[in-house]
This record gives structure tokens, C-alpha cells and sequence, in this order.
């Protein structure tokens, strides 16, 4: 009872939106597509305008959600900094960006870092038996786990086989305890053997 005439006073927070804007649509109106607690994205096209889209969309998620429930993991393979202006998000919320991943190994382990992530959000979830993140924190009435965003630039560079298994993992059961991904696919890249990029 409590909950719902905390609901009804409008005091639980707004999760957040699981839909994300990534542009216009011929129309002028803006063009959404589902991130947050959905798998997340794969992009290919022309290098710049996927790493500008991937920048646009890291920004609107960091808008939305409370710096302390957010991390955003980064495999830079390439050592680009696509995302170099989120490190003053290490001043504010360390865990919130830690610095990106540039090899195989550093990839290994932040992939075991939101597998772990994700594995604590699904026991939360399931203690509560609700079935997202997001209304983990409905029920609660404040945001109590933090969301991922995982993103991978010049896929498939440096992945292994069991890297890339991890990544579907994370991909097909991650979504929910509010792990997302997204990959700028470089159809340059020859993956190793093994890796299936499609």
C-alpha cells in the first residue's frame, strides 16, 4: 500500500526510458530506438558518423541515469579515445567510467566485470520477482543497481572465440539486468577464426 500511494504522489522515481533517440526521421521527428534493458546495438557504416552516433547516445544515457547507477565499460582496441570527453566522469563517479579497455586481455576482464554486474542485478531481480532492472526500481522506489553500457569499437579486432561467446552471452541475458551493448562493426577487420561477426 505504501508503494502505490508513493506512486500516486509521483515520489518513485522515473526509471529509465528504455527506448533511446539516435537521430531524425526524414519527417523531422525524432528517430528512437530500444537500448536500455534490450540487448543493444550493432553499428556499421562509416567510421566517424558510428563513432559520433555512439558518442550522441553514451551522452543521452548519462543524462538519464544517476552517475552513481551507471557504468560504461569501453574496448578501444585502436587506443582512439572516441569517448576521452566521459573520463571527467572519473572524477565525479569512478566506478562510473573506469579507463577503457585497449587489449584482449583488458577486454577479458571487463566483460567478467559486467558479467559479474549482471549476475548481482539478476539475484536482486529475482529476490523482488519482478523481471527488469527497471521495475527493480519501481519496486524499490529509487534506483538501487546500476545499468552498463557496453561498448566495443573496431569489432571484431582482438576477439576471441570465448571473448565473442561471452559478448552473446551478455547480449541474449544481459539486457534485462540492465546490460547493454553497443558495437561499431568494422567489416575491415578480419575476425579470428572462429569469431562469426554476423
Amino acid at each position: 500500500r505504501a508503494k502505490t500511494e508513493k506512486q500516486i504522489r509521483g515520489i518513485v522515481p522515473v526509471r529509465p526510458a528504455t527506448y533511446v533517440r539516435f537521430g531524425l526521421t526524414q519527417t523531422g521527428a525524432p528517430a528512437l530506438a530500444p537500448l536500455l534493458e534490450h540487448a543493444g546495438w550493432a553499428l556499421r557504416g562509416e567510421e566517424s558518423t558510428v563513432v559520433d552516433l555512439i558518442r550522441q547516445v553514451a551522452l543521452r544515457v548519462t543524462a538519464q541515469i544517476p552517475l552513481r547507477f551507471l557504468r560504461i565499460r569501453v574496448y578501444d582496441p585502436r587506443i582512439e579515445g572516441a569517448l576521452g570527453w566521459l573520463s571527467e566522469l572519473r572524477d565525479a563517479n569512478p566506478p562510473s567510467y573506469p579507463p577503457p579497455a585497449h587489449s584482449a586481455e583488458d577486454l577479458r576482464a571487463a566483460i567478467a566485470d559486467v558479467t559479474g554486474l549482471a549476475s548481482a542485478a539478476a539475484e536482486q531481480i529475482n529476490a523482488r520477482h519482478v523481471r527488469t532492472l527497471g521495475e527493480l526500481w519501481v519496486d524499490e522506489g529509487r534506483p538501487i543497481h546500476p545499468y552498463t553500457l557496453l561498448v566495443l569499437f573496431a569489432y571484431p579486432l582482438g576477439v576471441d572465440e570465448a571473448t565473442q561467446s561471452a559478448l552473446i552471452r551478455l547480449a541474449e541475458s544481459g539486457s534485462a539486468r540492465g546490460i547493454s551493448l553497443l558495437v561499431h562493426v568494422d567489416d575491415s577487420v578480419r575476425p579470428e577464426r572462429d569469431v562469426r561477426p554476423e
